[in-house]
């Protein structure tokens, strides 16, 4: 099982929605909330490359777009 760390919150609405975050080899991923509930948070998780993370944090690329870049290969 891999472990993740949050980076940053990307997108806050009545708590985190979109996520930033790292693992322990310096890989990057996109997380979406896809459960809020009382016994803890559930995420929808893809790996991105630091260059598209770039382009999503700038503007100039959507979150469909990021998530789907390499989420044929890697869900979580």
């Amino acid at each position: 099982m891999k472990t993740i760390d949050n980076v940053s919150t990307l997108v806050y609405y009545d708590g985190p929605q979109v996520l930033s975050a790292c693992d322990e080899f310096g890989a990057h991923y996109i997380a979406v909330l896809a459960d809020a509930a009382d016994t803890g948070d559930r995420f929808i998780v893809a790996p991105v490359t630091t260059a598209s993370l770039r382009q999503f944090r700038i503007g100039s690329m959507d979150l469909p777009s990021l998530m789907l870049e390499h989420g044929e290969t890697e869900w979580y």
